[in-house]
């Protein structure tokens, strides 16, 4: 959750989303960790055996600085998910601006972790306090994330992808991990957004396969199905990356 640059304005409806996480966590094999953030990771609940601890956390948020280091925050919560059993689904749920201001992790870096890991980014992104701020700490390179993979993996990400994660860190992390994203415009539709994503986590099936040829790095991939029913919408991870 961002606490940096426009979020404090969002505060009292986090709280109202804090109740829908215990509520979310007491159920059978489910666990819940919180990382708040600003130009960098804050404040961290690491699974709590409590889960009225996340509700006190809600209510007791501190606004941060002028900062939204998206892509640090998303990597620090890959590392608590590769601590719980590997039986365990891995899912982020992002609370953020649009885009990353201040990370030092690059685009490519994140994407490797979320494909290596099995992780899936759920988002939901308010508009950036203003056009200035949001750029305020703009240090997102694609090209540095590019060369930092190309050495060592025989595929990368290709530059496009990157400059998109630059651009539309949240909805792009969401949609290349087979996750969901959504956007609000106004407090009132923050609720209604999270209703719609948790149907959608809680709700969804896990296919698996085995690629070949098993070719390290990133690869994309797409899922489509067989009725061709327009009823039917799929949302899946459009890329995947396999370890060296």
């Amino acid at each position: 959750m961002q606490t940096g640059a426009g979020a404090p304005v969002d505060f009292q409806n986090y709280r109202t989303f804090g109740s829908m996480l215990e509520v979310t966590s007491t159920r059978a094999n489910r666990r819940v960790a919180l990382i708040t953030f600003d130009s960098q990771p804050r404040e961290i609940w690491n699974f709590p055996p409590r889960t009225d601890g996340l509700k006190y956390a809600f209510e007791r948020l501190h606004s941060g600085d002028s900062g939204a280091a998206i892509i640090d925050a998303v990597d620090h919560g890959i590392d608590l998910l590769q601590q719980q059993p590997p039986t365990l689904g891995r899912v982020i749920l992002l609370l953020s601006q649009p885009q990353d201001s201040g990370s030092s992790t690059s685009p490519a870096e994140i994407l490797r972790r979320l494909g290596e890991n099995n992780v899936t980014v759920y988002s939901v992104t308010f508009p950036a306090e203003s056009a200035s701020s949001s750029h305020a700490l703009y240090t997102c390179s694609a090209d540095e994330g590019q060369g930092a993979v190309s050495p060592t993996f025989a595929n990368a990400p290709d530059l496009n992808t990157l400059v998109a994660v630059c651009q539309d860190t949240a909805a792009q992390l969401a949609n290349l991990s087979g996750g969901e994203h959504a956007n609000i415009e106004h407090k009132g539709e923050l609720i209604g957004s999270l209703s719609f994503l948790r149907e959608g986590l809680m709700n969804s099936v896990l296919l698996s396969f085995h690629p070949e040829p098993n070719t390290s790095g990133f690869h994309t991939i797409s899922v489509v199905s067989r009725s061709g029913s327009p009823d039917l919408v799929i949302s899946a991870r459009s890329t995947y990356w396999v370890p060296k």
